[in-house]
């Protein structure tokens, strides 16, 4: 099992970003197309009804690879804190 340095802490970026290959397969659906096995608690921690399954694994680390830019300075998603991430993903779930 690969080792992440960061644990995940659910904000849900990453099915957010894009649809994992399983969930793309069990709802039909494109990779580009938001899940809609992908829900979020009044906490803002996601959920995945295929993980409730056992369709899905869950929970490895955060491996979003993404740039996160505030002030001119780049930061890696990743390495974030948990409640920053959340914000984050609460903001772009207000847009989508």
């Amino acid at each position: 099992m690969k080792k992440f340095p960061h644990k995940c802490c659910r904000c849900g970026m990453c099915c957010i970003s894009i649809t994992c290959p399983i969930g793309q397969r069990h709802f039909n659906i494109s990779k580009d197309t938001l899940c809609p096995g992908l829900s979020f608690d009044s906490n803002g921690m996601s959920t995945c009804s295929l993980v409730k399954k056992n369709l899905v694994p869950i929970g490895d680390g955060c491996c979003i690879k993404a740039r996160a830019y505030k002030n001119k300075i780049k930061y890696d998603f990743a390495a974030l804190p948990y409640d920053l991430k959340r914000r984050v993903v609460r903001q772009l779930r207000q847009m989508l």
